[in-house]
């Protein structure tokens, strides 16, 4: 709703790559988990930095962070430590 501290539920990064625009191909996010989740972004990073967002936080229902990284057909798969 308008008026509303977005920064209490997300940070910048994550505000910065939400899509404007539902499209389709970027309506789905799939969510994996990751025990180590800047070890997992050091590892994805090294093998593939195209596509790959950086790690944000997010306060939605509850608290995570994650990253995200877009498959060739532009859907997004998003590793947290939740």
């Amino acid at each position: 709703s308008g008026g509303e501290d977005l920064e209490h539920h997300y940070d910048e990064t994550f505000i910065q790559y939400v899509p404007k625009k539902v499209e389709v191909g970027n309506s789905v996010v799939l969510n994996l988990l990751a025990e180590d989740l800047e070890e997992e972004y050091a590892r994805i990073q090294s093998f593939c930095p195209m596509g790959l967002t950086e790690i944000m936080y997010v306060n939605f229902m509850m608290p995570y962070h994650c990253f995200r990284i877009q498959d060739p057909d532009g859907n997004w798969i998003e590793i947290a430590d939740v």
